[in-house]
Protein backbone atom coordinates (compact mmCIF):
# COMPACT_ATOMS: atom_id res chain seq x y z
CA UNK A 1 0.00 0.00 0.00
CA UNK A 2 1.05 3.52 -0.59
CA UNK A 3 1.91 5.29 2.66
CA UNK A 4 1.44 8.72 1.12
CA UNK A 5 0.28 10.17 -2.21
CA UNK A 6 2.65 9.55 -5.12
CA UNK A 7 2.18 11.23 -8.51
CA UNK A 8 4.13 8.75 -10.63
CA UNK A 9 4.59 5.52 -8.68
CA UNK A 10 7.43 3.14 -9.39
CA UNK A 11 8.35 -0.02 -7.52
CA UNK A 12 11.67 -0.70 -5.82
CA UNK A 13 12.84 -3.96 -4.25
CA UNK A 14 10.98 -6.17 -6.72
CA UNK A 15 14.00 -8.43 -7.36
CA UNK A 16 14.51 -8.81 -3.60
CA UNK A 17 10.85 -9.73 -3.13
CA UNK A 18 10.95 -12.29 -5.93
CA UNK A 19 14.02 -13.89 -4.31
CA UNK A 20 11.74 -15.22 -1.55
CA UNK A 21 10.97 -18.86 -2.47
CA UNK A 22 7.42 -19.65 -3.55
CA UNK A 23 6.31 -16.06 -4.13
CA UNK A 24 4.87 -14.14 -7.07
CA UNK A 25 3.99 -10.46 -7.37
CA UNK A 26 1.05 -8.82 -9.08
CA UNK A 27 1.77 -5.09 -9.37
CA UNK A 28 -0.98 -2.73 -10.48
CA UNK A 29 -0.12 -0.19 -13.17
CA UNK A 30 -1.90 2.81 -11.70
CA UNK A 31 -1.04 6.34 -12.82
CA UNK A 32 -1.17 7.66 -9.22
CA UNK A 33 -0.98 6.23 -5.72
CA UNK A 34 -3.13 7.62 -2.93
CA UNK A 35 -2.47 7.01 0.77
CA UNK A 36 -3.80 3.57 1.66
CA UNK A 37 -4.18 2.62 -2.01
CA UNK A 38 -3.35 -1.03 -2.72
CA UNK A 39 -0.73 -1.11 -5.48
CA UNK A 40 -0.26 -4.85 -5.82
CA UNK A 41 -0.45 -8.22 -4.15
CA UNK A 42 1.93 -11.02 -3.21
CA UNK A 43 0.93 -14.62 -3.82
CA UNK A 44 2.91 -17.12 -1.74
CA UNK A 45 2.97 -20.88 -1.34
CA UNK A 46 4.51 -23.15 1.25
CA UNK A 47 4.21 -26.56 2.85
CA UNK A 48 1.69 -25.10 5.30
CA UNK A 49 -0.31 -21.90 5.79
CA UNK A 50 2.16 -20.44 8.29
CA UNK A 51 5.10 -20.84 5.89
CA UNK A 52 3.15 -19.31 3.00
CA UNK A 53 2.06 -16.38 5.19
CA UNK A 54 5.64 -15.73 6.37
CA UNK A 55 6.94 -15.84 2.81
CA UNK A 56 4.24 -13.46 1.63
CA UNK A 57 4.87 -10.98 4.42
CA UNK A 58 8.63 -11.09 3.83
CA UNK A 59 8.22 -10.48 0.11
CA UNK A 60 5.71 -7.65 0.63
CA UNK A 61 8.01 -5.89 3.10
CA UNK A 62 10.75 -5.80 0.46
CA UNK A 63 8.70 -3.83 -2.09
CA UNK A 64 8.67 -0.05 -1.78
CA UNK A 65 6.70 2.55 -3.71
CA UNK A 66 8.77 5.51 -4.87
CA UNK A 67 7.90 8.64 -6.84
CA UNK A 68 9.30 8.71 -10.38
CA UNK A 69 8.45 12.39 -10.87
CA UNK A 70 11.89 13.21 -12.27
Amino acid sequence: MADEPVERPTFEGVDDALAVPGTRLRLFDRPEAHAGCRMGIVVATGDDVETARERGETAAERVRIADDAS
